[in-house]
């Protein structure tokens, strides 16, 4: 009578157990399918938008307005005056992006359902090095900090005095 008890006190435990994975297993099936839809979403929305001589302003309204995307940018960043043709049926708004922006001089993020409009700065790297020595005898310092003056770039010295650091100028 007891081994009867025990083992239907088991059999429940090991259901209880069985129904909570199966909880868990289809709340995280349900969380990856949506995460999916939403990525499709942002690479394979198409509008129609035939326009010409019209701003960049009235192209991202059409956007906004036949999709569910939303526009974000900084006004003095973008030429919005600026008049642009635009014939483009059944495009991917991706595209669309690609071929304004690159006239522009601009580039774009997409997050979720918004898209971050931002300029393109082109950037130049520029290597400086040199040998830190001793004013006196000319000999090299070991572990001097070379530092960028006003700003946190930097670096030390190696056994030889030599240093090198890599910086970016932007235009």
């Amino acid at each position: 009578m007891i081994k009867k008890k025990l083992l239907h006190i088991l059999s429940q435990k090991s259901f209880c157990k069985y129904v909570l994975v199966m909880k868990l297993a289809t709340i995280f099936t349900l969380l990856t399918t949506l995460q999916i839809s939403a990525a499709v979403y942002s690479q394979n929305t198409k509008v129609n938008i035939n326009v010409k001589n019209t701003t960049l302003l009235e192209i991202f309204n059409e956007i906004e307005r036949q999709s569910e995307f939303r526009i974000f940018y900084k006004i003095d960043q973008l030429d919005l005056n600026k008049r642009y043709s635009l014939d483009a049926s059944n495009t991917s708004v991706s595209d669309i992006l690609n071929d304004l922006l690159f006239k522009t001089n601009a580039s774009y993020k997409l997050l979720d359902k918004i898209i971050v409009i931002t300029p393109i700065k082109e950037v130049q790297q520029q290597k400086i090095s040199g040998t830190v020595t001793d004013a006196t005898n000319g000999e090299p310092i070991i572990g001097a900090n070379v530092v960028i003056e006003g700003t946190t770039i930097g670096t030390v010295t190696d056994a030889n005095g030599k240093f090198s650091l890599d910086i970016s100028k932007q235009d």
